[in-house]
C-alpha cells in the first residue's frame, strides 16, 4: 500500500511539473521570462490571465502569494506570471507609466499573449490582466492602451498613474475590478504624491480611479454596496463590495473595500509588514468570478490585398481589424495599412 501511495504522489508531482513551465521570450533585445501554468482540465480555446507581481517582488512570489494556480485548476484557464525587470534602483518593477527611457513592458506582455495564441490555443476574446500593487497599476495601463486586446482587468492595492489617467482613452466601455485596504500605507486609498516609492511619482485615489472607469463606461446608473460575510474575526478586517451596473454595452465594475486591510492580497498568507490581510474572501477567486463574466467582442478581420503598395496609409489595423497606434509600445508583428481609396496592404512593425 505504501508503494502505491508513493507512486501516486510521484504521478501527482510529475503532473504539476508538466503544468508549470518557466518560459523565455526575447523582446526588444532583452531575454524576458515568465511562469506559465496550464491546468490539466484547461478549456479549449483557453482563457488567459496575466498575474503581475508588485514592486520589489517577482513572478515566483506572485504565484505563491496569490494562489491563483488553484483557481486555474478549478476553472480551466491559463495563468501566466510574467517577470518584471530591475529599475534604476535595481528593484523589480513594471513600467506602468510608459516612460520612453524605460523598458517596454507593454510590448513584452502582448508578446506573451501572441505566443499563447499561436502555440496553446488561447482564446483572443478572453484575455485578462490582474496584478498586485505596481502590477495592478500596470493592469490599468493595459486597459487604457490595449482595450481592444483585454476583456477586463483587476487590480489589488494599485491605483492609476496620473500621466496614464490623464491620457487614457479606451476604445470601448471597459470592465474593471478593484480591491483595496483602507489602511494601506504603501498605496493609500486617498492617493499620494509619492506612490509606492519616490520613483513611482504620484498615484490617484481609489475613488478617482473608480470614478474614471464608471464615467468612461457611461455614468453607470446603478451603484449597490453590500457588506460581505465576516467569518474571520482574527484578521481584524471586513469587506464591502460595490457593484456599478447599468453602464454602456452591459459593462459593469466591481469594487472591494477591505475595511482595516493593509497593502495585501485578500486570502493570501498574512505578511505582518504590510498590515492586515483579509481572510473573508479569496481575491484570486473573486477576480476569476469577475473575469468569467466578460468576453471581448472582436470585429471582423481585414483582408490585406496589396503588399507592395507605396501609398501613404490613412491608418493601421491589427489582424482583427482594430485600429492601432504604431509606436514603441506596440508589439512587433504584422499589421494592415489602410489607404484613402479603401485598399489595404500588410505592414511589418518592428
Amino acid at each position: 500500500m505504501r508503494f502505491i501511495l508513493s507512486a501516486f504522489a510521484l504521478f501527482v508531482l510529475h503532473s504539476q511539473v508538466l503544468a508549470q513551465s518557466t518560459m523565455e521570450l526575447v523582446h526588444d533585445g532583452l531575454t524576458r521570462t515568465y511562469i506559465q501554468y496550464i491546468p490539466s482540465n484547461v478549456q479549449s480555446p483557453a482563457p488567459v490571465v496575466l498575474n503581475l507581481h508588485g514592486y520589489t517582488n517577482n513572478a515566483d512570489f506572485q504565484m505563491g502569494y496569490s494562489g491563483m494556480n488553484a483557481v486555474a485548476d478549478e476553472h480551466g484557464f491559463i495563468v501566466v506570471y510574467p517577470q518584471g525587470t530591475p529599475d534604476a534602483l535595481g528593484i523589480n518593477h513594471w513600467n506602468a507609466w510608459l516612460a520612453e527611457d524605460d523598458v517596454n513592458d507593454m510590448g513584452f506582455l502582448l508578446a506573451i499573449l501572441d505566443d499563447l495564441e499561436a502555440n496553446y490555443d488561447a482564446d483572443p476574446t478572453r484575455m485578462y490582466s490582474c496584478g498586485f500593487s505596481n502590477g495592478g497599476i500596470m493592469s490599468y495601463t493595459l486597459a487604457c492602451r490595449q482595450s481592444e486586446r483585454f476583456a477586463a482587468v483587476a487590480s489589488v492595492a494599485g491605483t492609476m498613474n496620473p500621466d496614464i489617467y490623464d491620457t487614457c482613452v479606451p476604445s470601448r466601455a471597459f470592465p474593471v475590478m478593484h480591491v483595496h485596504g483602507s489602511l494601506d500605507l504603501i498605496v493609500p486609498v486617498n492617493g499620494t504624491a509619492l506612490g509606492e516609492l519616490t520613483d513611482f511619482g504620484a498615484l490617484k485615489s481609489v475613488d478617482e480611479t473608480l470614478d474614471f472607469w464608471t464615467n468612461i463606461n457611461g455614468e453607470c446608473e446603478n451603484e449597490t454596496s453590500t457588506d460581505l460575510a465576516n467569518p474571520s474575526f482574527l484578521d481584524l478586517c471586513s469587506v464591502s463590495k460595490t457593484v456599478y451596473s447599468s453602464c454602456n454595452d452591459d459593462v459593469f465594475c466591481w469594487r472591494y473595500d477591505v475595511n482595516g486591510g493593509g497593502h495585501s492580497w485578500p486570502g493570501a498568507f498574512p505578511l505582518i509588514v504590510v498590515g492586515n490581510t483579509n481572510q473573508d474572501i479569496d481575491a484570486s477567486s473573486e477576480i476569476w468570478d469577475f473575469f468569467s463574466l466578460h468576453t471581448l467582442a472582436l470585429p471582423q478581420s481585414v483582408q490585406p490585398v496589396d503588399i507592395n503598395s507605396e501609398k501613404l496609409p490613412r491608418c493601421y489595423l491589427d489582424l482583427r481589424g482594430v485600429e492601432v497606434v504604431l509606436d514603441a509600445y506596440l508589439a512587433q508583428g504584422i499589421y494592415v495599412a489602410v489607404y484613402d481609396d479603401g485598399s489595404t496592404s500588410l505592414y511589418f512593425h518592428h
